[in-house]
């Protein structure tokens, strides 16, 4: 708001949490109420809709959703590169048997860059890419973190030694998961997660 303040720019802020209020924010932007938008872009609808908006000289720009569109540039974090590190700083500490729990299926547009970081590390410290040790959760909240390390638990088998998880939000679910087996964190399984909230 600063930024834009100090330009002579007015800043609008819409709600919307998911795909039908996005739609409906788009559907009043059409109106040239503004001269851009900024936003993430989940779905191929959503893109639909900044592509339109674009049509009409409506400046689009998205966080973290790269399209096909060159008209419609994105502000991105390498996702591949927090992978690795993660990853990486797991292996650091000593764990060599690290599952990874992610929520791809909640971002059909994004490519799996996180997991892609992850065996990048896996690979560079030979270490083995275990596929039952890689769970996509169902919800990217704290019960889809907490349900995918239940299903990781119950799976047969030697268990991973700490697990890599997609954002810190389901890696909270996760840490419930464990305690409620009574498991100690870090002694009996490390967890690291993608994000930084407070």
């Amino acid at each position: 708001q600063l930024a834009a303040r100090a330009r002579s720019y007015l800043l609008d802020v819409f709600s919307a949490s998911d795909e039908e209020g996005k739609l409906l924010a788009i559907a009043h932007l059409r109106g040239n109420i503004s001269d851009g938008v900024i936003t993430l872009a989940q779905t191929q609808v959503i893109w639909e809709g900044l592509r339109d908006l674009s049509k009409r000289n409506i400046r689009c720009v998205t966080l973290q959703d790269q399209g096909d569109d060159p008209a419609i540039p994105a502000v991105c974090v390498d996702l591949e590169a927090g992978g690795y590190l993660a990853t990486r700083h797991l292996i650091a500490c000593g764990y060599r048997k690290i599952a990874y729990i992610g929520a791809q299926l909640n971002f059909p547009l994004r490519p799996r860059e996180r997991m892609h970081g992850y065996h990048r590390a896996l690979r560079e410290a030979n270490l083995p890419i275990c596929p039952e040790w890689q769970i996509e959760a169902s919800k990217n909240s704290l019960t889809g973190g907490a349900e995918a390390m239940e299903a990781l638990l119950d799976r047969a088998g030697p268990r991973p030694d700490a697990v890599f998880v997609f954002n810190d939000l389901m890696a909270v679910g996760v840490l419930h998961a464990l305690r409620g087996r009574g498991l100690v964190v870090p002694k009996d399984m490390a967890v690291i997660g993608f994000d930084g909230i407070a």
